[in-house]
């Protein structure tokens, strides 16, 4: 099957590997970010790794799932690059990890690791 439409090549592919019953092979074409989702569909519906063969013809756009509030945005940011959360608004960090179950990047925010002026960790005590 060919479209242009990545929801109905999703729907389509999850209808086929439904009807299936062995000896299938998956074999993806297009934008990364829909072959990503594409993947995980087929990984959801019992496919194997090896069963599985991703050629991304253009980079295009990828979803980033944000690890605050749980929204995907959608970005042609690529990783270690910085996208707002359409969610919270949170500048996040494009990670390279990416979900199998989801097909989607994680994101973080970017300064997760940097205290917010002003404020001071309490508890903590100098070591001789």
């Amino acid at each position: 099957m060919t479209t242009d439409d990545a929801p109905a090549a999703e729907t389509a592919l999850a209808a086929a590997l439904e009807r299936a019953r062995v000896g299938v092979r998956v074999a993806l074409a297009g934008p990364a970010g829909a072959c990503l989702r594409l993947r995980a569909v087929a990984l959801g519906a019992g496919a194997e790794d090896d069963e599985i063969h991703v050629h991304a013809t253009e980079a295009g756009t990828a979803e980033v799932f944000c690890a605050h509030c749980s929204t995907a945005t959608a970005t042609a940011v690529g990783v270690d690059g910085v996208v707002p959360c359409t969610g919270c608004g949170r500048d996040l960090v494009v990670y390279h990890h990416v979900s199998r179950r989801l097909g989607q990047y994680l994101g973080f925010q970017v300064d997760a690791e940097t205290l917010p002026a002003g404020d001071v960790l309490v508890g903590l005590r100098e070591t001789q």
